[in-house]
């Protein structure tokens, strides 16, 4: 676990210090999210598991980078732990005529109707020096100022059923 542990977090790291550029490939961007979930799979005694169902067709499209890992942070801390069990992260994607589509799924807590309106409130207008929602607002206004107003962070949740984040942004080779 330890090695496993190092080895992930010194990926992390080398690619934060290389700054490869803004967006990158789907495919490294899941490289570095792996990297992230071993780490957090050891400190959390792998109390879920990071499952990746996007198509390898799909790997090659561009995106902004770190967009996934907080998505998959608030799916650790606020819908897999809470559960007080082992759960599953889910990522897919699916193709929409010149848009790209990319699903994070736990089948943690849920949250209820007033939770999630709450979230995605926060997402749009997050508070001044508040730390709540701030990596999801950031993804989501990254994504905004990178594509326009009508791309971005979506959710859907079921109270102890699900939380899915949709992120829409456009195809880019």
């Amino acid at each position: 676990g330890i090695a496993k542990t190092v080895r992930s977090l010194s990926n992390l790291l080398k690619n934060l210090a290389k700054g490869t550029g803004y967006k990158i490939t789907l495919a490294q961007e899941i490289s570095l999210l792996q990297d992230y979930a071993d780490t957090q799979s050891i400190r959390f005694m792998e109390m879920f598991e990071l499952q990746n169902d996007i198509e390898p067709d799909l790997l090659q499209y561009r995106i902004v980078k770190f967009t996934l890992q907080p998505l998959v942070e608030n799916a650790i801390f606020h819908g897999i732990e809470p559960s007080e069990g082992c759960g599953v992260i889910r990522l897919w994607a699916e193709e929409e005529e010149d848009d790209l589509l990319l699903m994070v799924e736990d089948n943690g807590v849920g949250m209820t109707e007033e939770e999630l309106g709450r979230l995605m409130k926060a997402a749009e207008n997050p508070h001044p020096g508040g730390m709540a929602s701030i990596g999801v607002a950031n993804v989501n206004n990254r994504l905004k100022l990178t594509y326009g107003a009508q791309y971005g962070l979506s959710y859907q949740s079921e109270v102890g059923q699900f939380t899915r984040v949709t992120i829409r942004i456009p195809k880019e080779e």
